[in-house]
């Protein structure tokens, strides 16, 4: 039987997959309209990109098909049930990047899909059990 909690976190579940589904696709697809906005976007994402702290900057097309990839692979990952914790962890380390960018650039706009997608997938992380689930036997 499900309990209120196992419903919210099923949702909240189904709706971090298609945030992740829907900005990865726009990164990793050039055909998709919001393409050429994204990629404005990130010339300046990639001048605070943390690897910018050992002196390297990344072509920001790499820097943003690079994330695209990872949020792709991560959504993909979403539905194995042996990979879904590690997805989780993944993209919440990406979101801490993206809120690290957006404070960096003063861009308080972009800030709160950050930090929404950020706590949604910590809930996730924590209520994922890494084990498979076992069948029961009737």
């Amino acid at each position: 039987m499900a309990t209120v909690v196992n419903v919210a976190l099923r949702v909240l579940s189904w709706i971090v997959t298609f945030m992740f589904l829907m900005a990865s696709l726009v990164k990793v697809c050039p055909f998709i309209g919001q393409h050429a906005e994204m990629a404005k976007e990130f010339v300046k994402l990639a001048e605070v990109c943390p690897t910018a702290w050992f002196g390297y900057v990344p072509p920001s097309y790499v820097y943003m098909v690079t994330v695209g990839a990872w949020e792709l692979f991560c959504v993909i990952g979403l539905f194995t049930t042996g990979l879904r914790k590690t997805c989780y962890g993944i993209l919440s380390v990406i979101m801490i990047g993206a809120m690290y960018s957006h404070i960096a650039l003063n861009d308080y706009k972009g800030l709160p899909p950050s930090v929404f997608l950020l706590v949604a997938c910590s809930i996730l992380f924590l209520s994922t059990s890494s084990q498979p689930e076992k069948l029961k036997a009737n």
